[in-house]
């Protein structure tokens, strides 16, 4: 999986980089694979606005995910970058797990027919 990170008002420090990696790295096993293919995550995390003087800092973390000629794109904004990395990659772990449940839905469908047919021969 290849991991593009990219930060909006704020420093991208090793602490963040590889808190950034471990957190969506684990997405890759939901992901049905393929022998050839390349998985793209682009991950967005920053501070969303400077110009409050009351009230906390808001923390944005976006994740675009490519794989099989799809994307699925998750948001959030919490006031705390981990917790909204957490919520961001945990609302992917659940588009990537239902995205991958309608293939293999799609798959028995198929041959469930193909079965139905090959005893309407017989």
């Amino acid at each position: 999986m290849n991991i593009h990170i990219k930060t909006k008002n704020i420093e991208l420090t090793q602490e963040l980089r590889s808190l950034i990696n471990e957190k969506i790295g684990l997405l890759e096993k939901f992901i049905p694979s393929k022998p050839d293919q390349v998985i793209l995550a682009e991950v967005e995390v920053g501070k969303e606005t400077e110009h409050h003087i009351h009230g906390d800092d808001l923390y944005r973390a976006e994740i675009n995910l490519s794989f099989n000629k799809k994307m699925l794109r998750t948001v959030s904004l919490k006031s705390d970058i981990n917790s909204a990395l957490d919520e961001a990659k945990n609302e992917m772990q659940i588009r990537v797990t239902s995205y991958s449940n309608k293939v293999v839905d799609l798959m028995r469908r198929g041959a469930r027919k193909a079965k139905k047919m090959l005893r309407f021969r017989n």
